[in-house]
């Protein structure tokens, strides 16, 4: 009775392999065997089973140790095994009404329908590392998710794409975590950002800045203000020329210790920009 409860709410709480219902999460080996381990074994006792009723046939079948219902179409399901749950529904049905019994031919279809549909199954191991990348959350620091909240999208991406050896498209979203970080900036000083080069708006930034001190208007921080801002400015132009302006074309290839490098150096960058600089609208020029 109690392998029969435990069973039951297995299969109530747990109606599919958590990997057929969020195709991108990841799961520890040691939670796939404390969720599924049951299920897993079942199943294998299952494929050994219908095995040895095709080597054989003579011989009658010993699912004691299955628990009941051994092999339950639910079981099948479980593991998106929709082809054989159905095959399987048949079966049951020829045993239930017993019209005819079960052939050797029957189990080797079944057989070969399971083993089908497990080989068009894959799993990626990633290492514990990759595995903190793929899932982190707030990976430039909680600063520059609430200075720039349209980054968050894309640094949860390059890291994805970094976990999973996809270094090229690391660097493509951090450039875009760049453009987030450049639009701010260009709006300080009231430069037009959008539909433009980074050369021209770069340009027309350091013009701004080289103005300030002359300006009668300016802010008592000034100083402070021209030595953040043209920071920033030669560490946009060196982005651009180093890895932007190459990004873009399908010729340049990045390996990931280079990506990580990008990841790395972009990351800092975001975290000192939210330092003073908040995400502007695209479009926008000067302060609102």
């Amino acid at each position: 009775m109690e392998y029969e409860r435990s069973y039951k709410t297995n299969i109530e709480e747990m109606p599919h392999a958590s990997w057929l219902s969020d195709w991108f999460a990841l799961i520890r080996f040691r939670d796939m065997i404390e969720k599924y381990g049951l299920e897993f074994y079942r199943l294998a006792k299952v494929l050994e089973l219908v095995k040895r009723a095709i080597e054989q046939p003579n011989l009658p079948l010993d699912d004691s140790d299955l628990g009941p219902n051994p092999m339950r179409k639910e079981m099948f399901d479980f593991f998106g095994l929709t082809q054989s749950a159905k095959l399987w529904a048949r079966l049951l049905r020829k045993l239930t009404e017993k019209k005819e019994p079960l052939t050797q031919a029957d189990f080797k279809e079944l057989d070969g329908r399971i083993r089908d549909e497990l080989e068009d199954v894959w799993f990626m191991h990633l290492s514990d590392q990759k595995a903190d990348l793929y899932n982190g959350k707030d990976l430039f620091g909680s600063q520059v998710s609430q200075q720039f909240p349209s980054a968050i999208l894309e640094v949860e991406e390059a890291a994805k794409c970094l976990a999973l050896g996809r270094a090229t498209a690391t660097v493509f979203h951090c450039m875009r975590i760049l453009e987030l970080g450049l639009n701010s900036l260009a709006r300080e000083f009231g430069v037009r950002f959008e539909h433009r080069n980074w050369e021209n708006v770069i340009n027309d930034i350091e013009a701004a800045i080289k103005k300030i001190s002359s300006d009668p208007n300016r802010a008592a921080d000034w100083k402070n203000l021209v030595h953040f801002c043209s920071e920033a400015a030669v560490q946009f132009r060196f982005f651009k020329d180093a890895w932007r302006n190459y990004s873009m074309h399908v010729h340049e290839r990045y390996n990931e210790e280079y990506a990580t490098l990008v990841f790395n150096s972009v990351k800092e960058f975001m975290k000192q920009l939210a330092t003073r600089l908040s995400e502007a609208p695209f479009g926008s020029t000067g302060k609102d």
